[in-house]
């Protein structure tokens, strides 16, 4: 990121040079003192070369320290400069030039902690989560008991990573912290946010030991030494509220505790004891007291509170069941609502109940009375449930736009969204029907389809995996949206992509070329319908393709990549090296492109045989970037197929792994390698979980498998896998004919 900063910027920077200069004046004797008896001529001569605090003041010189500084505490007094600049920019408003400033600081000092502190979460502010991320691992390794920036990258590993296990493994470093004082306000936040993460990773024995010091802490906030203001805040949040924490100690079974619990928040909800008799009978139903939790509930639902919403009536189901009078749970919800006619969430399930019940028209008419007047969400999805049973494809469609609009504002009706368009997917005949029913609303003497519905039929055909029916609503779609098409074609290239659809990937990129207004994205569209040509095998075509995408813009080092990739992937080898060798000395700099280069030329030379050739080039790429996961990986794999440098071959791939936990081909490496020293149960843990990954049925992952299993005195779970390695090696559009011939010779053994 280039990094501009101001005159003023530069002013503070040598002024604050100068005073930490200054400042060594009360311990030093100036080289510049002069004899009182100088001449004013001789003072003169000097003042031109000094500062004056005051007019009749000697000029002050610069510092000349008697011991010079080290390189070390000249990168400290810098640093320092740069934090107070951060500070200054800051005050200012300009956080951005801050950010800068304070990066440059801890460049110059890793160890000013004190600079973290303020780096990290302004990162996080700014958006720039790897920054924040980058320089929360850097604070850590300078100062790794620092539990507030523990916590900070946890927060982020948790959010933006979805690195659960990670942001556990760093606050229960904060929480060991030396530097943590047990029962203190920060040990209870700690505490807080790992009973959140449990909670919600269904790890109900945990989240309760942590929630129960949340709940010592406000019952008894000094000892705690909780300040008014967070006493407050606790009180204030539903992850901390009394009824969450009674609620997390009823999921651990922990009964006595969630009573006490319940009959806090009880006191806290004033004027409304039936909160209370519905958290007991919650713990009633937990202890299979279901008598007891009927008569509690009972209060609840008496009370006409609607606090619980739906909660409230599945209970009563479950307890019903519980007590085998499942038969009484629709004449008590219609008593129910007779008291308590204008309650929604009442009404809500009920009509949900009926439409389970399959008495379909009444919860049609329960539905649609919900609707009248209002734009009730919950039973627009209700009514979908209706049509979708009486296979009411044009009904469907319209309600699912409807709902659409007012989805993309909620996570929770967003999910439920999903689930409904899944349940539809999943029905062959109802989706005949939807198709059907599309195709005709689409039709230009028709034209009743409008986007949204082109669009969500689209989604849902996706779901089903009707890939030209996608297509076509698709189509529908962008000719509807002219000014969208450009990101509807990447999107629909890119799940057909994912989809191994790749003649349909080819003929959505030439129709995307071939319209006139998206010239200017017409590059783009070439390189991934070239991509998509050479996986169907069409080489000349795909060369061609890319060939225009280069012309159109040479100066974009992934398409002069691709030319050579194409060459890679037909297995024209001789034309491969030389466009991937020109390639690393017209872009030196594309470090990644580089790399990837480097990769397939390795493997091309392991494929002819050459391996010390393709060791050699893996070597260079380790020793220029030790830590890049994929280069652990292949050369990891390379020294254990040849059985050799063992250790350390387990030693990277387990590295390439740690990065990359779910990956196929590092798991295969994982398995082999272990086989190789002889570790095969630990081997096939590994060799499993790569062959259920997508692409997983690949021949070398079946064979090795194979192997483990032949070695472990399972020949027949052996032979069953060699025979899959076969038959899909077989079907390989460059088979590995050594490596059948190989499987072949051990199936006659």
């Amino acid at each position: 990121m280039a990094f501009c900063h101001s005159a003023g910027d530069d002013l503070m920077l040598t002024n604050v040079r100068w005073m930490s200069g200054l400042l060594a004046l009360t311990v030093a004797i100036p080289v510049w003192a002069a004899d009182s008896e100088n001449s004013i001529e001789e003072r003169s001569d000097k003042e031109d070369k000094g500062y004056r605090l005051q007019i009749l003041d000697d000029p002050v010189l610069p510092l000349e320290p008697a011991v010079p500084r080290t390189e070390k505490t000249q990168a400290r007094v810098d640093a320092m400069s740069w934090y107070m600049t951060g500070r200054l920019r800051s005050l200012r408003g300009d956080q951005s030039a801050a950010l800068e400033a304070f990066i440059k600081a801890v460049d110059l000092d890793d160890k000013a902690i004190q600079v973290y502190d303020v780096l990290i979460p302004l990162a996080y502010n700014l958006q720039q989560k790897e920054t924040a991320t980058k320089y929360a691992l850097k604070a850590i390794q300078a100062d790794p008991g620092n539990y507030r920036v523990l916590r900070r990258l946890a927060i982020v590993m948790a959010g933006e990573e979805a690195d659960i296990d990670r942001a556990v493994e760093l606050l229960n470093a904060a929480l060991e912290s030396p530097s943590l004082k047990p029962n203190s306000p920060y040990f209870v936040t700690l505490k807080l946010d790992l009973g959140l993460i449990f909670k919600m990773t269904g790890e109900k024995e945990k989240a309760a030991d942590c929630y129960e010091v949340v709940f010592d802490a406000r019952m008894q906030p000094d000892k705690y030494q909780l300040s008014f203001k967070l006493r407050d805040e606790l009180g204030k949040r539903v992850t901390s509220s009394y009824e969450r924490i009674g609620e997390v100690f009823l999921d651990a079974k922990r009964i006595e505790l969630a009573i006490r619990a319940f009959e806090q928040a009880a006191r806290e909800q004033k004027g409304k004891p039936g909160v209370l008799s519905y958290n007991l009978a919650s713990v009633y139903v937990q202890t299979g007291e279901y008598d007891k939790a009927l008569t509690e509930l009972q209060k609840y639902l008496d009370a006409e509170l609607q606090t619980k919403g739906k909660q409230a009536y599945a209970l009563l189901a479950k307890i019903l069941e519980e007590k085998g009078l499942s038969e009484e749970l629709l004449p008590r919800l219609e008593a129910l609502l007779e008291k308590d006619r204008r309650n929604r969430p009442l009404q809500l399930y009920l009509a949900e109940q009926y439409l389970a019940a399959d008495k379909v028209s009444m919860a049609e008419d329960l539905f649609k009375k919900l609707l009248a007047g209002s734009s009730d969400v919950e039973a627009q999805l209700g009514l979908v449930g209706v049509y979708r049973k009486q296979l009411r494809s044009e009904d469907i469609i319209s309600s699912l736009a409807k709902i659409f609009v007012r989805a993309s504002r909620d996570a929770e009706l967003q999910r439920s969204l999903q689930l409904e368009m899944k349940s539809i997917s999943e029905d062959e005949k109802l989706m005949d029907a939807i198709i059907s029913t599309g195709t005709k609303l689409s039709a230009p003497d028709v034209g009743k389809l409008e986007f949204l519905q082109s669009y969500l039929l689209a989604r849902i055909c996706m779901e089903a995996k009707r890939f030209e029916a996608v297509v076509q609503f698709y189509g529908v779609a962008i000719k509807q949206r002219r000014e969208q098409a450009g990101s509807f074609y990447n999107e629909l290239g890119e799940y057909l992509f994912q989809q191994n659809q790749y003649k349909l990937v080819a003929e959505v990129y030439q129709d995307a070329v071939d319209t006139p207004t998206l010239v200017r994205q017409k590059h783009i569209f070439l390189y991934f319908m070239a991509r998509a040509l050479e996986m169907t095998g069409k080489t000349d075509d795909a060369l061609k393709a890319n060939a225009e995408a280069r012309e159109l813009r040479p100066e974009i080092a992934g398409f002069h990549f691709q030319h050579g990739w194409i060459y890679y992937h037909a297995h024209k080898f001789d034309k491969a090296i030389e466009l991937f060798e020109a390639f690393i000395k017209k872009f030196p700099s594309e470090k990644d492109i580089v790399h990837q280069c480097k990769f397939s030329l390795s493997n091309i030379y392991v494929q002819k045989g050459e391996l010390r050739k393709g060791e050699q080039i893996l070597e260079e790429v380790y020793e220029e970037a030790p830590d890049l996961p994929s280069v652990n990986n292949d050369l990891g794999y390379l020294y254990a197929d040849q059985g050799k440098n063992l250790e350390k071959a387990e030693k990277m791939i387990r590295k390439a792994l740690a990065a990359e936990p779910e990956n196929a081909a590092y798991l295969d490496s994982m398995g082999w390698v272990l086989y190789k020293l002889g570790k095969y149960e630990e081997a096939v843990t590994h060799l499993e979980k790569a062959a259920s990954k997508p692409f997983g049925q690949d021949p070398t992952i079946l064979d090795h498998l194979a192997d483990c299993y032949d070695k472990l005195a399972k020949k027949d779970k052996a032979k069953e896998l060699w025979k899959k390695a076969l038959e899909s090696g077989r079907k390989e559009k460059n088979p590995d004919k050594k490596l059948l011939e190989t499987i072949e010779k051990k199936l006659e053994e």
